[in-house]
């Protein structure tokens, strides 16, 4: 799938110190994916790391929060 003009947080690098202590947060993830969607209408594609526990309960998180797809691979 190509999204053009939109937007695609990147929550699973493991550059940013940051997103390291909240991968596996599947609440965190679905706060920061609703805080995105509420600021835009733009097409939502979150990128999740698939070196968590359980993807799924993440996944499910922010697709409840609006993201339009979700990418489980670099």
């Amino acid at each position: 799938m190509i999204i053009t003009g939109g937007i695609s947080p990147n929550a699973e690098c493991s550059r940013h110190g940051a997103m390291l202590a909240t991968k596996e947060d599947a609440e965190q993830h679905k706060l920061v994916t609703r805080a995105v969607r509420e600021r835009t209408g733009k097409p939502l594609m979150v990128k999740l790391s698939p070196n968590v526990t359980d993807i799924t309960e993440i996944a499910k998180a922010v697709e409840g929060a609006g993201a339009g797809a979700i990418s489980l691979i670099n």
